[in-house]
């Protein structure tokens, strides 16, 4: 930022300095910026700055108003809790649900616990220390022990009702046990586990999406999902440790911090699995450096420690700002950085044309990974942010398997830096281009492109799809280079002699061959999701195979709509795959080199499809094994889905159902026990 000629001169208690025009366009200038990235992160889950970055914008605006109150309007983003997101369904928090002032310095901690003596008159002080976990912020409302709503945080008066998600949320009690207030809000952090993310990151690898930058963005996406059945499969968790109301007759309400977890415990919520009470700043300072040895051996992210004042009644008396209460305080700990040179910006093409800008570095040692690559997501950011080759760039993993570049060390250059020019044509081919109108993605329209087809046969031959054993990324580049195979199903006219000459040995090429003459009897599921239809993922696919049962049916299929897992955008997908004219030809050469297209049902043992077509959900406990049951069913034709909807044609239920049952009683879906269940298969 440049330097500000702030005006001097003394004032008093009543007089404050005018502003300078520079001063008023650097303060809107602020507000703005700040407006912005609150927009992206707490609407879009998607931001571009590194908190550190935002917390330097948010205390350089806090400043100068600091020196011009007189100037301070309702809307600036100091005076408001959170950003403008404007969900479809808002309510109102019962108390406002406040974010905490943050810092980076162990100073302002002790200035944090000095203001708390000096405000409580000296009295005796107890603080309470847990991790600050990098999730979604979430508030449950229970009424006489039963959760009737969930929000999120909002803009701290208002947050968005995300209640059908938190339902799929296993460590979410439904119910509170008899000796609850009347009613109770409870307060705590929705999360993305570490190898949970990876292994959606690694999904969305396939379906050729882009990858979620950190599980913080992954859990706000999942948690604000339209479809339950989207946000269940995601696996989110939770963990909670505050109050925001408490309303009981007897006024029962626990007079400490320590005594309300130990109660959220008994109530069967997760807890943080490390809490300290401190009363020095020395403790503070000890458990805050603990923390963070520990941080890495957590299973979910954090960015930082959470300081609090352990009794309520101080709690009430030190109050609140506009923005924060007063009685705590977070620590957050620097992010993973190093510095290097950004040698190259080259652009990789993806299996469904997106041309994506990586930056190539010199190898450098982050949190004990060599990273030598990162993404740069778009020309557009790369603009924003002003990166060029040829800089000296700080590389940021902040709890992210994906290394971000927080942006160029400008005080560096040297004047040889070259500007990124997002090419004008396909890197891979020299194709043209297409970008849609309001849309930062750039794709190449070429279906020949050679990067396009190598992704293409690395997604087909992959173990989630065919299968095909031994052929991996080294062996798929040869072949499209050597031009042995210029489309997906020359795989199945490939010959011993063929993997030869691309430098196999006779053993290898053997297995390899075997591999590819079973991958032609695949499950039909394996085929759907093989052929890289656009938003059709594994569980998609499934379904699609056991509603229709052959390619050829779901080429021709009107109802898609009406199948389990698939709404209008993945129905469109579906409908352009196979009205495009190299789609019809693959299918065509596949079948041609007998590839199984059609599912095959164990007919030797009289096993036929009663149950084509029906969509089945199972709740309670069953006396069979679950997984025995959904094999009956799937063989019979059937689908399982996770979630009670009105596309569901069964809900089978065991003993104490959950809320499943509710539900499908309130949509008259009918519903078997398990002797009704037999029954019907028998018949």
């Amino acid at each position: 930022m440049a330097e500000l000629k702030l005006p001097t001169g003394s004032t008093s208690l009543f007089m404050h300095p005018p502003l300078s025009k520079n001063v008023t366009e650097e303060i809107q200038r602020l507000r703005s910026k700040i407006r912005y990235h609150n927009y992206l992160y707490f609407g879009k889950a998607a931001p571009e700055i590194s908190d550190r970055e935002y917390d330097i914008l948010y205390r350089q605006l806090c400043n100068l108003e600091a020196l011009y109150p007189q100037e301070i309007p309702q809307d600036s983003p100091t005076q408001s809790l959170g950003g403008d997101d404007a969900p479809a369904l808002q309510a109102r928090h019962l108390t406002p649900m406040q974010s905490l002032d943050n810092t980076y310095s162990e100073a302002e901690i002790l200035e944090f616990v000095k203001r708390s003596q000096k405000l409580l008159s000296g009295a005796p002080l107890s603080f309470v220390l847990e991790p600050k976990i990098d999730g979604v912020a979430i508030s449950l409302l229970y009424r006489s022990g039963h959760l009737v709503r969930a929000l999120t945080r909002g803009d701290g008066i208002t947050g968005e009702d995300v209640t059908q998600n938190a339902l799929t949320i296993r460590r979410i009690p439904r119910r509170l046990p008899s000796f609850c207030p009347e009613v109770v809000e409870i307060r705590g952090e929705v999360f993305l586990p570490r190898k949970v993310f990876s292994e959606l990151n690694a999904r969305r690898v396939k379906r050729g999406k882009p990858l979620f930058a950190n599980p913080r963005n992954a859990a706000a996406g999942s948690l604000k999902q339209l479809d339950t059945k989207v946000a269940a499969a995601r696996k989110l968790d939770a963990i909670f440790y505050g109050l925001g109301i408490w309303k009981d007759e007897n006024n029962c309400q626990p007079e400490t911090d320590k005594e309300f977890l130990e109660l959220l415990k008994i109530w069967q919520f997760s807890l943080p699995p490390y809490i300290w009470k401190v009363k020095s700043p020395a403790e503070i300072f000890s458990a805050i450096h603990e923390l963070e040895k520990l941080r890495h051996s957590l299973s979910f992210e954090i960015d930082g420690a959470v300081i609090k004042v352990n009794d309520f009644r101080q709690r009430d008396k030190l109050g609140s700002t506009t923005k924060a209460p007063r009685w705590a305080i977070a620590f957050k700990y620097e992010s993973e950085r190093a510095e290097s040179l950004l040698k190259k910006i080259s652009v990789q093409v993806g299996r469904t044309g997106v041309l994506t800008p990586v930056a190539e570095l010199e190898p450098v040692s982050i949190g004990g990974c060599m990273v030598s690559r990162a993404t740069l997501h778009n020309e557009g950011v790369i603009k924003r942010k002003d990166i060029r080759e040829g800089d000296y760039v700080v590389i940021e993993k902040a709890g992210s398997i994906i290394p971000a570049i927080v942006g160029a060390r400008k005080d560096l250059r040297s004047g040889q830096e070259q500007p990124f020019h997002m090419t004008e044509r396909c890197p891979a081919c020299r194709g043209e281009l297409y970008q849609p109108p309001g849309q930062v993605l750039v794709r190449c329209i070429n279906p020949q492109c050679p990067a396009q087809l190598q992704r293409r046969l690395e997604h087909f031959a992959s173990r989630g799809a065919m299968d095909i054993g031994g052929l991996g990324k080294i062996l798929i580049t040869k072949m499209v280079k050597s031009g042995l195979t210029r489309k997906i199903s020359d795989i199945y006219a490939l010959k011993k002699s063929d993997f030869l000459l691309l430098g196999t040995g006779e053993k290898r090429a053997e297995t390899l061959l075997c591999s590819i003459l079973e991958s032609k009897m695949r499950p039909l599921w394996r085929l759907i999701f093989a052929l890289g239809i656009l938003n059709v993922g594994t569980t998609c696919a499934r379904a699609l195979a056991f509603r229709y049962g052959s390619v050829a049916r779901l080429r021709e299929a009107k109802d898609l709509e009406s199948v389990e897992d698939i709404g209008t955008v993945v129905a469109s997908s579906i409908r352009q795959f196979f009205s495009d004219a190299e789609s019809l030809c693959l299918l065509y050469e596949l079948e041609k080199h007998g590839v199984q297209t059609a599912a095959s049902f164990d007919s030797a043992q009289g096993i036929d499809r009663p149950l084509a077509g029906q969509t089945w959900v199972l709740t309670g406990s069953l006396s069979s094994p679950r997984k025995e049951i959904i094999y009956q069913i799937c063989m019979r034709g059937g689908y399982i889905a996770e979630s009670v909807s009105g596309k569901a044609t069964y809900l089978l239920a065991g003993k104490n159902p959950g809320s499943k049952y509710g539900k499908a009683r309130r949509l008259r879906i009918p519903i078997l026990d398990e002797e009704e269940f037999q029954r019907m298969l028998k018949k």
